[in-house]
C-alpha cells in the first residue's frame, strides 16, 4: 500500500495512526490524498440558465391548439415560416436573416474561416453558424434558432428571448433527399425523431418508442406552400411545429 502523507506538513503518517507525528493534526480532519497518477475528475457542466419568464408556448398563444398551418415563404429578405391556428389567426414567424445566411456561407464555404470539417466521408465541408428568429403575432422577438451546419448535417437550438434552450433538433440530408431528424431536450432527453423521404409534407412526428405524436401533411389552402401540422397525441405543441420548420428548412437547403 503506498505510504500515506499528512496534507499539513507533508511527514509520514503511521498505519493506523490517529494523529500526524509531525504536527499532531488528527489524520480524521485531513483531506483524503488522491492517488499517485490519477487525474481528478473534471467538475460537471453548470447546468442550462431556466427559462426567462412565461414559457414560450403560453407566449406564442398555443396553448390548448392542436391542429396548426404553416406558411412557408420567400422574401427579398429571405424565408421565413408563419404558423396560424385552425381559425387561420396567425400565431409565430420564424424568419430567417438572409444577409448573416448568405455572409456565413461565403465565408465558411470559401475561405473556410472557421476550419475544415468532415462529413459523408469526405473533406472541405465547412461549418457554418448561424441563426434565425421568432416573433410573436405582434411582431415582437421572442426566440432564437442557431444553427450549425457542416455538410449534409445541421444542428439547431431553440432558445427563449433571455437565451435558455429549450429544444435542439439534429437534421441529417442523405444524398438522395431522404431525412433524419431528431430532437432531444436541453438537458439530452430525446424528444422526437423523423425519418424517411421527407420531401414531400406528408409524414409523422414520433416519439422514441415510435409512437405517433403528430402528422405533417398538405393543406387545402390557397395559399401556396401550405401544410398542416395536428397533433395526434398529449404533448406541447411548440416542439413539433419547431421541428416541422427545422425539417422544411433542411430539406429546402441547398
Amino acid at each position: 500500500m503506498a505510504a500515506q502523507f499528512c496534507m499539513k506538513c507533508g511527514q509520514p503518517l503511521p498505519p493506523g495512526g490517529q494523529f500526524c507525528m509531525g504536527c499532531g493534526t488528527p489524520v480524521a480532519s485531513l483531506p483524503p490524498a488522491p492517488n499517485a497518477g490519477q487525474v481528478s475528475p473534471a467538475p460537471p457542466p453548470p447546468p442550462p440558465p431556466p427559462p426567462s419568464g412565461p414559457p414560450l408556448t403560453q407566449v406564442l398563444g398555443l396553448e390548448g391548439g392542436r391542429n396548426f398551418l404553416l406558411q412557408h415563404q420567400l422574401t427579398g429578405a429571405g424565408r421565413s415560416y408563419r404558423v396560424l391556428n385552425a381559425a387561420k389567426q396567425p400565431l409565430f414567424t420564424v424568419k430567417e436573416n438572409f444577409g448573416q445566411e448568405m455572409r456565413s456561407n461565403f465565408m465558411g464555404g470559401v475561405f473556410g474561416q472557421q476550419g475544415p470539417t468532415f462529413g459523408l466521408g469526405s473533406v472541405g465541408m465547412n461549418r457554418r453558424t448561424f441563426a434565425w428568429t421568432v416573433h410573436d403575432a405582434g411582431g415582437a422577438l421572442r426566440g432564437n434558432i442557431t444553427f450549425q451546419v457542416s455538410g449534409y448535417h445541421a444542428l439547431s437550438t431553440l432558445t427563449d428571448a433571455g437565451g435558455a434552450p429549450l429544444l435542439m433538433v439534429s437534421v441529417d440530408r442523405g444524398l438522395v433527399g431522404g431525412l433524419t431528424a431528431t430532437a432531444a431536450s436541453p438537458d439530452g432527453r430525446p424528444l422526437f425523431q423523423a425519418h424517411g423521404n421527407l420531401l414531400h409534407h406528408n409524414f409523422s412526428i414520433l416519439d422514441p418508442g415510435g409512437r405517433e405524436l403528430a402528422k405533417i401533411h398538405e393543406a387545402w389552402a390557397s395559399v401556396r406552400d401550405t401544410y398542416s401540422l395536428d397533433l395526434v397525441a398529449n404533448v406541447d405543441p411548440l416542439g413539433p411545429l419547431i421541428f416541422a420548420i427545422l425539417i422544411d428548412r433542411e430539406k429546402e437547403a441547398k
